[in-house]
């Protein structure tokens, strides 16, 4: 049949064939206990040129481990999958996103959500200078922060939210020039000499369906002065790599290694060598802290670091120190990093 020169298909079911389509291993972590009521959720958002659509979906078990979904990989589809770890029982939280990806066909690296270390982070792979976490436009000091981002680098768009609190603090020199508890957004002419500033961003929630990255202390230093044109500030970022976690974000021995990486802010030119990286651990909130031996891998940024708790330790807190040639500085504390099983 035919209808206005265009041929009608005898069948309107499309099966795919295994070519055609990206399989990808998706887990959603969770925490432990995960309490009667709360769901662990996810939504995916699917865009085709103008054309927008997608599902939300819950399980009330907790974790979600060892399922594989099949995308399309026709060209010019994104998917965008965003996670949250709690829903119900009055948890609302805001939701952690990935980034739009278009599929290549067969076999793509796993996707893991909700994974630790929730820590303070940066926007990744921002599509202009003034869509970047820090920015500078002349004399125009901007700051966008994601309130927090996952193990994986999937950020949260806004903060504070559910059972959260949080302070944005940016001096520049010694001049405290913002001070906001209700936001992580700030833009201040801070005048065309170049000048030392700093950014600190704290992050608490108290609630028992978040037992971990309970308290999150994060601050960037560095230098700046006007620009001619926008341009992507070159602060440095942290991942922490921790590696044999389960789906429950718990270690299954006392040690744990962790694959750290220190990197510049996605976009920065000209962003100088890294020199340094400090750890140190704590098994008990923070209340004293232990040196931990990190070295230098293979790759610009790249250490390693073995975290060993005590007997009886339930979890492990992290504290860090970073920079780099120019003298940009980041430093973070993130009580109950992750937990761990201390019997092994």
């Amino acid at each position: 049949m035919s209808e206005r020169g265009r041929t009608i298909p005898r069948s309107l079911t499309y099966r795919p064939s295994a070519k055609d389509l990206a399989a990808v291993e998706t887990e959603l972590r969770s925490f432990k206990p995960f309490a009667a009521g709360l769901r662990n959720a996810e939504r995916l958002t699917i865009t085709s040129g103008s054309t927008m659509s997608g599902w939300q979906q819950s399980w009330t078990t907790g974790a979600v481990s060892g399922r594989t979904v099949y995308y399309s990989t026709e060209p010019g589809v994104r998917f965008q999958r965003g996670s949250t770890a709690a829903q119900g029982l009055n948890a609302w939280p805001a939701w952690v996103d990935g980034e739009p990806v278009t599929y290549e066909p067969g076999k793509q690296p796993k996707e893991t959500y909700n994974a630790q270390v929730h820590h303070g982070g940066l926007w990744a792979s921002p599509a202009a200078p003034q869509d970047a976490a820090v920015y500078r436009d002349g004399s125009t000091l901007g700051i966008d922060l994601p309130y927090r981002v996952d193990g994986e680098g999937h950020a949260q768009e806004w903060g504070p939210d559910e059972a959260s609190t949080g302070r944005l603090r940016v001096w520049q020199g010694d001049d405290l020039l913002t001070d906001d508890t209700f936001g992580t957004y700030a833009t201040q002419d801070v005048g065309t000499g170049k000048e030392r500033f700093r950014i600190r961003l704290d992050t608490h929630r108290d609630t028992p369906w978040w037992p971990l990255s309970t308290d999150v202390t994060t601050e960037w230093g560095f230098d700046s002065g006007s620009s001619k044109a926008p341009e992507v500030l070159p602060l440095l970022q942290l991942d922490y790599g921790v590696q044999g976690l389960d789906a429950y974000n718990t270690a299954s021995r006392r040690s744990t290694e962790l694959d750290l990486q220190v990197s510049h802010q996605d976009g920065a030119a000209g962003a100088a060598p890294v020199t340094s990286l400090k750890l140190w651990s704590s098994a008990d909130g923070g209340e004293h802290w232990t040196p931990v031996r990190v070295q230098r891998a293979s790759g610009h940024g790249k250490y390693s670091a073995t975290v060993t708790a005590p007997p009886g330790s339930t979890t492990v807190s992290l504290r860090s120190e970073a920079r780099d040639a120019a003298g940009a500085t980041f430093s973070e504390t993130v009580i109950d990093a992750f937990a761990v099983n201390a019997r092994r």
